[in-house]
């Protein structure tokens, strides 16, 4: 959706484009004044350069918002894979100490053994 300013915006350029066009200066067929001709191309002129200019603005938008998903899928990607290195990490560290507290059960089970072997 186009903004007054875009409008403004390309109303500058249009009349910039007018400027350098010394045959939008003739007059015309229907007995206008060369001003007359001149306001008529140029109003034609900053409405086709409006609807370019939303054209235009409306696809960096859409760029943008494209970047912008990009970006945040990145970032989810990233984080999906730090979680993912965190769980994996958290099921090692388990699995070792259960590992220990079962080695440990087993020399507290063999030491009760020998104790009760020398009694």
């Amino acid at each position: 959706m186009c903004t007054p300013l875009h409008y403004a915006c390309s109303k500058d350029v249009a009349l910039k484009l007018h400027e350098n066009d010394g045959s939008a200066l003739t007059k015309n067929s229907s007995n206008e004044t060369p001003l007359e001709t001149s306001r008529r191309r140029l109003s034609r002129v900053s409405i086709n350069l409006s609807k370019e200019s939303c054209e235009i603005i409306d696809a960096l938008k859409w760029i943008e918002e494209e970047q912008k998903n990009r970006m945040t899928t990145a970032q989810l990607q990233l984080c999906s894979e730090e979680k993912l290195a965190r769980l994996e990490a958290l099921t090692l560290r388990k699995a070792a100490e259960k590992e220990e507290k079962a080695v440990l059960s087993k020399q507290q089970t063999l030491s009760d053994y020998v104790s009760y072997r020398n009694r």
